[in-house]
């Protein structure tokens, strides 16, 4: 939010908003229910604009997190990874475990899926190379069958191993 008093977050069956930077919290009634913990982010232009992936769906909501309503339509129903671009209005990625990785450039209505990924364990956008360029994105995931770390320059066209043996952990 660009209103510093303003804060959502999502603990598992439950949602819960402020206005007074956490001095008192409400319930956000369009997010509760069973299941998964949501994925929350904020549009990075759009301060009045969140994202909640939960439950198998995608919701948005432009008045501050008072209310959600779903956007999305034909995402794989299961956990997500949920991201935003800084400088860039209403573009959201969405990474899955089985369902690869999905880009929207609409605020959520419509993805398409990044072809090149196979699925996704973590991602994160990172730091344009140049003022004009896309976000970098790493990956720990699956790309073109091979396990790893990878970065893209290029939205995921291509993908470099940056990371030739496991992470640690892993294996």
């Amino acid at each position: 939010s660009t209103d510093p008093g303003v804060i959502l977050v999502c603990t598992g069956h439950h949602a819960f908003r402020t206005e007074d930077g956490g001095a008192s919290w409400c319930a956000v009634d369009s997010l509760q229910g069973p299941g998964r913990s949501g994925a929350l982010a904020a549009d990075r232009m759009e301060g009045s604009t969140f994202y909640c992936w939960n439950q198998g769906k995608l919701t948005r909501s432009t008045d501050g997190g008072v209310h959600f309503e779903r956007v999305d339509a034909d995402l794989p129903d299961e956990p997500g990874t949920l991201q935003t671009v800084h400088g860039v209005r209403h573009e959201v990625w969405i990474g899955f475990p089985s369902g690869g990785l999905h880009r929207s450039l609409d605020g959520g209505t419509c993805f398409s899926r990044i072809d090149t990924v196979d699925h996704v364990v973590l991602f994160c956008l990172g730091k344009p190379p140049a003022p004009a360029a896309p976000p970098v994105l790493f990956l720990y995931g699956a790309v073109g069958g091979s396990e790893g770390v990878f970065r893209s320059v290029d939205l995921g066209v291509s993908w470099e191993d940056i990371a030739p043996t496991e992470p640690v952990g892993i294996g």
